[in-house]
């Protein structure tokens, strides 16, 4: 059990786990999911800077897009501020429960299977070899909070450095990029790989021969790979060790700001007036996507067996790249209005980031797509439907085929 993650929890925000809910699956182990409502139950500055909402549809909507999330990972969700002085007894909660129920019973009979076609993979033994830096730095995202006033407001988003931008950052981007995402132990790739069209690592800097073969695989397969930072680097410390994990040649580049200019329309992604002693720069890649500000590719691809194999320098990614890289890898996107989504093979849920009229493209004709949290039938045998959504509110649609 984990609560999704502090980075996550943001109205505006997906809402996802703290934990490879993914592997754990394929390893057997149940992962249950802590709803932690209490988060939006607090007056304002009293829990973790986190601002309280303001009614009944706010506090709802919240509830709405937590069990929404849990359920499209496969996670049943554990209601854990009914347990506490915060407790979520409202009527309309007590409906969105029993929305809930009735949906779970209808997938205990039908089944449901997940069906992710991108990967984030996290090193454990990266992390607990990174040294706890204790700063914070901005991601260049904004986040979403009320005021007093019941007024939505943004603030810049800031993370704990180096992780805490890593993860917190990329998960949140990877959800509104309109495709589905598991979370994967690099630890346990070699047992666990899957067969995802998009493998992102977002912190491989130390590897083993288990890892490398089940690189090997994933390149075989044909997958898209994105490759962060420096990946094999913390091994040995060579440029070699880089190339032996992920079969791009690589040249260091003298210190400089952890920001790169993008051939395609020379916006600026990453953190500008950050500094980093040690940055990398593929040598002859097929594809330069982004440079330096000295010229060297900062951002490239390169064809590697059958494999497509993307490396950014920049770990502040943006959301036009994220969005750009899961259409390359071929990725169904099942909504591209860049607000969180997640789905499954039966279920697709989405919480407003922005208000309005969203289109979703389902992967299959549907007989029926009905609203769950409404209780009716919303479109009949169709590939894709509308509907609008207004600021911060969660939908969550059960559609079965033909």
């Amino acid at each position: 059990m984990s609560p999704q993650s502090y980075g996550q929890r943001n109205l505006g925000e997906t809402c996802g786990d703290m934990k490879p809910f993914a592997t754990l699956a394929a390893n057997g182990i149940l992962p249950v999911i802590e709803d932690d409502s209490r988060t939006h139950n607090h007056p304002p500055g009293a829990y973790l800077d986190y601002f309280q909402t303001h009614n009944a549809a706010q506090t709802e909507s919240v509830l709405r897009r937590n069990i929404g999330v849990a359920l499209c990972h496969g996670s049943p969700p554990y209601l854990y501020a009914l347990c506490t002085g915060t407790d979520l007894d409202s009527p309309e909660c007590a409906e969105v429960g029993r929305a809930t129920r009735a949906l779970m019973e209808k997938l205990a009979k039908t089944g449901m299977r997940r069906t992710a076609e991108v990967a984030l993979v996290a090193s454990e033994r990266s992390v607990t070899a990174s040294p706890l830096l204790n700063r914070r730095a901005e991601t260049g995202r904004w986040i979403q909070k009320y005021d007093g006033s019941g007024t939505a407001r943004r603030v810049k988003d800031r993370r704990a450095v180096f992780n805490g931008e890593v993860f917190a950052a990329a998960h949140t981007l990877f959800a509104r990029a309109g495709a589905p995402v598991d979370y994967l132990l690099a630890e346990d790739l070699e047992s666990h790989s899957g067969n995802y069209k998009l493998y992102v690592f977002l912190n491989q800097f130390v590897f083993d021969d288990k890892l490398r073969s089940a690189v090997a695989r994933i390149y075989e397969r044909g997958a898209t790979v994105l490759w962060l930072v420096a990946p094999g680097w913390s091994n040995g410390g060579s440029l070699a060790d880089m190339e032996r994990l992920t079969g791009m040649s690589f040249a260091q580049v003298p210190e400089g700001e952890a920001v790169v200019k993008m051939a395609r329309d020379g916006r600026h992604m990453g953190m500008p007036g950050v500094k980093v002693a040690e940055r990398f720069s593929p040598v002859r890649p097929d594809e330069v996507i982004g440079t330096y500000e000295d010229g060297s590719p900062g951002v490239a691809a390169s064809r590697i067996g059958n494999a497509t194999v993307v490396f950014s320098g920049p770990w502040q990614l943006d959301l036009p790249f994220v969005k750009e890289l899961v259409r390359r890898a071929g990725a169904h996107v099942w909504c591209d209005s860049g607000d969180p989504v997640e789905a499954n093979d039966c279920l697709f849920t989405l919480h407003a980031r922005a208000p309005g009229r969203k289109r979703v493209r389902l992967p299959r004709k549907a007989a029926s797509v009905e609203d769950v949290f409404c209780n009716r039938e919303v479109a009949r045998d169709v590939d894709e439907f509308e509907f609008d959504a207004p600021l911060h509110s969660s939908r969550l649609f059960y559609w079965r085929e033909r």
